[in-house]
């Protein structure tokens, strides 16, 4: 078998969790947060971006999503925001082991007043 890269990139962290099913069996769940990395805009004379990307395992839907920001720092705080989102949107957020701490321990994403 030959060996395959994880098309998430490097890991940062990961947040283990359990959710229990109704009849007692428990299962484990994953986010993973990627290392930023700089991303190369196409547009011409851009400046350069970053971007960090975020996995869910365990919790209905792998899908890895890619956040940007103006730098590691922000693309990092973004994915955090989007983990929180597809933790609390997963079919078994209620049964996870985390449900009692708010936003499952990630922040949340900034309420910017209007003008």
């Amino acid at each position: 078998m030959q060996n395959v890269p994880d098309p998430m990139g490097p890991v940062l962290a990961t947040r283990t969790m359990q959710w229990t099913r109704a009849d007692g069996v428990v299962f484990p769940a994953y986010v993973d947060l990627g290392v930023p990395f700089e991303y190369a805009d196409l547009a011409p004379n851009a400046a350069p971006a970053w971007a960090c990307n975020v996995r869910t395992r365990g919790l209905g839907d792998d899908t890895i999503h890619t956040l940007y920001g103006v730098d590691a720092i922000q693309s990092l705080y973004l994915a955090m925001v989007v983990a929180a989102t597809c933790v609390s949107n997963s079919i078994v957020a209620a049964s996870l082991d985390w449900a009692q701490v708010p936003n499952y321990g990630f922040p949340t994403a900034p309420v910017i007043p209007p003008e």
